[in-house]
């Protein structure tokens, strides 16, 4: 297969060339380059844009961190209050139930006391009677009641003495 070589073709196609290429640098080529330029500003904005989105994030970050940290101290501060509230409570409850324990025994043994006394009264007092009833039938006369209970509580007490 032969090629053969057109000249005038080639001269057409290169002055066709050069007017293409002299109508793109003249009405394409500068937009194209502008698009390009716009389109490279429009990347580098959208970078800046994302490290400073990434720097306000990690700021963000760090700030609700330190909140964690915050609000954690400030519930074991809670916790801790309680617990100490909670013994505070319990030993002034101990406290309370046995001063409350000792009051009541205090009491019963007034009661026990008193009911003692009142018991020995009776007693003295069923003593004397019966000693000025004996005595009045051994006399076979009838003697002041009143001066009679004045020696019978005598001698009960000089008893009471004696045996204490």
């Amino acid at each position: 297969m032969l090629v053969s070589v057109n000249p005038g073709l080639i001269v057409w196609t290169i002055i066709t060339f050069l007017v293409l290429v002299f109508l793109l640098s003249k009405f394409g080529w500068k937009p194209i380059v502008g698009a390009l330029e716009n389109r490279e500003q429009a990347i580098r904005q959208a970078i800046a844009e994302a490290h400073q989105a990434r720097d306000e994030a990690q700021k963000i970050l760090e700030a609700q961190n330190k909140l964690i940290a915050s609000a954690e101290a400030e519930a074991r501060e809670i916790v801790q209050a309680a617990r100490e509230t909670s013994e505070q409570i319990r030993r002034e409850a101990d406290v309370t139930a046995r001063t409350e324990s000792q009051r009541l025994l205090d009491q019963a043994r007034r009661e026990i006391e008193n009911a003692k006394e009142l018991a020995l009264r009776d007693i003295r007092d069923v003593v004397a009677d019966l000693a000025v009833a004996g005595a009045s039938k051994i006399l076979k006369e009838t003697l002041d009641p009143e001066r009679h209970r004045r020696m019978v509580d005598d001698l009960v007490t000089s008893l009471e003495k004696s045996s204490a």
